[in-house]
């Protein structure tokens, strides 16, 4: 919900990433209602899980690691 309503209404200034600890194998439907109300479609987006956050700093080693949402 995060990822989808930062692409929405930050994507001209933001990166927009967002993984879980224990990801779902599908969106829930109260989710996908809510966002709808907002016009934010998920479209096919399926949740991800957060593997390893040394790959968050190789991207950018010389700035301070983004936030997580």
């Amino acid at each position: 919900m995060a990822e989808a309503l930062a692409r929405k209404y930050g994507s001209d200034v933001l990166e927009v990433s967002s993984a879980g600890l224990t990801p779902q194998t599908n969106s829930h439907a109260y989710t996908r209602s809510v966002l709808k109300e907002k016009n934010v479609e998920l479209g096919d987006h399926l949740p991800r899980g957060f593997r390893d956050r040394s790959q968050v700093r190789q991207k950018c080693p010389d700035e301070p690691a983004p936030v997580l949402v």
